[in-house]
Parts: structure tokens; sequence; C-alpha cells
């Protein structure tokens, strides 16, 4: 369930949603980047989001037309900052084993988290 904020974020930029989108799937630590990259979005006219999740722990943005180099752009940097960011807190945190077959971006605090 999104947080309250994360639910007006996805609100005042709806337009920038593929009606096919499926929401958020991440965890709300990485809500101050995801906000930054539909910032990013907006103001360098990227194709519609059609999917934002967790993979591999880093932060995925897919695009319309995943060919298209101002969506590369902002895929490929929401991978490399989310590696940084603890996806529970928002902290600054490092990529990591989490279970077997399982990877996260935690802090110190939520390394061991789930």
């Amino acid at each position: 369930m999104p947080t309250e904020e994360l639910g007006i974020l996805i609100r005042e930029n709806a337009d920038l949603f593929h009606p096919r989108w499926s929401g958020v799937e991440f965890l709300t630590g990485w809500t101050g980047l995801f906000a930054e990259m539909l910032d990013r979005c907006r103001r360098d006219g990227a194709p519609l989001i059609t999917c934002t999740k967790q993979k591999l722990g880093t932060m995925r943005v897919y695009f319309e037309d995943q060919s298209a180099p101002v969506g590369r752009a902002i895929r490929e940097e929401a991978m490399r900052r989310s590696e940084r960011i603890c996806e529970i807190c928002g902290a600054e945190g490092e990529s990591l084993v989490i279970s077997p077959g399982t990877r996260g971006t935690r802090c110190p605090e939520h390394r061991h988290l789930p």
C-alpha cells in the first residue's frame, strides 16, 4: 500500500503513466528518488511509464518506448542511484543479498530485515 506522500505524487503526475501501468512495486524508501525521476520525465519529455518496480535490489522504471534515449537515461540513473538508497527508509544504503536469491538495498539499521 503506498504511503500518502506516494499516493499524492502519483495523482499529481498521473499524465506520466501509461494506462497499463501496474502501480508502484517498490518500498517507500525510494519515494524521494521516484519523485526526482518523475520530475525528470516531465522536464525531458520521456515516454509514458509502463512499470516501476524493485528488481535485483534496484529501482526499475520502464517506458512505453524502451529504445527512447531519454527513457534509457532515466532508467539507468534510477538503477544507479537506488543502489545507494535504503529501500525501506531512504537513508544511505548499499546493495546486498537479503536472502538466497534475493537482493535489496539497505542501510545498516535495516540490513537484516527480510
